[in-house]
């Protein structure tokens, strides 16, 4: 069996951590997509992120709006998309983001 060529992740809000939004996001050897759903639907709630990471490995030039990078931009979400369904992931059951907010969370779970 081959090994596979990208993988998912996903984080969803907690309330106790109110900074970090939901992500969904696919790498592979060369490239790292994300984006922050908000749930139920909605938009987006920071931009999205693409990176070139064989060029780029600090992940300093964010490529989502670079023409040049729309292929493999379509060529990602597809391929999270497939690996959404093939896990059992769709439909996404995300939670929905609140207003994000910036301050630590309590001292008591840190």
């Amino acid at each position: 069996m081959p090994w596979r060529q990208s993988w998912m992740y996903e984080y969803n809000f907690e309330n106790e951590f109110p900074y970090t939004p939901n992500v969904r996001g696919v790498r592979t050897d060369r490239w790292a997509y994300m984006h922050y759903p908000n749930g139920d639907g909605q938009p987006d709630t920071e931009k999205a992120e693409l990176y070139d990471i064989s060029a780029d490995p600090l992940e300093k030039k964010n490529l989502i709006d670079a023409p040049e990078a729309q292929s493999t931009l379509n060529e990602l979400k597809a391929e999270l998309e497939k690996i959404q369904r093939e896990t059992g992931g769709l439909p996404d059951q995300m939670p929905l983001n609140p207003q994000l907010r910036f301050e630590m969370p309590d001292a008591a779970i840190r």
